[in-house]
């Protein structure tokens, strides 16, 4: 029982101090141009340096993705508009084939009393002789 507690405190203490924030304080600057720091410090700057790497990379890639969905919007109301002016089109050429057909109807009709009158008279005409 005391080892477990001995190894659960020595877990606890290994545990904070492998998560502990890095102290930039101790950077000492050289004056130069250069810095010296130590082994620890060193991992967290390499650390800290390949996050903001990521984090770049990562801000690319997000405005690449919101670069493509303004694009893919842009394309869908370019389609939109364009299926809209199609479709006024089309109504305006259907409904002037509506309006041609019923004047052939009236066309056809008036053509067809003409004929019937030139029929009948032509009858009258062979039967009064």
């Amino acid at each position: 029982m005391k080892l477990f507690i001995a190894c659960l405190i020595m877990f606890a203490f290994t545990i904070t101090s492998a998560f502990a924030d890095c102290d930039y304080t101790k950077i000492k600057d050289n004056g130069d141009g250069t810095y010296t720091y130590s082994r620890e410090l060193h991992i967290c700057v390499g650390n800290m340096k390949k996050d903001l790497a990521a984090a770049n990379a990562q801000v690319e890639s997000y405005a690449k993705v919101i670069e493509l969905k303004d694009l893919a919007l842009v394309k869908a109301n370019e389609r939109i508009a364009l299926w809209q002016d199609t479709a006024w089109k089309l109504q305006d050429r259907m409904s002037t084939i509506d309006n041609l057909e019923n004047k052939n109807h009236i066309l056809y009709f008036a053509l067809g009393i003409l004929v019937t009158g030139a029929a009948v008279y032509g009858a009258s005409k062979l039967v009064s002789r």
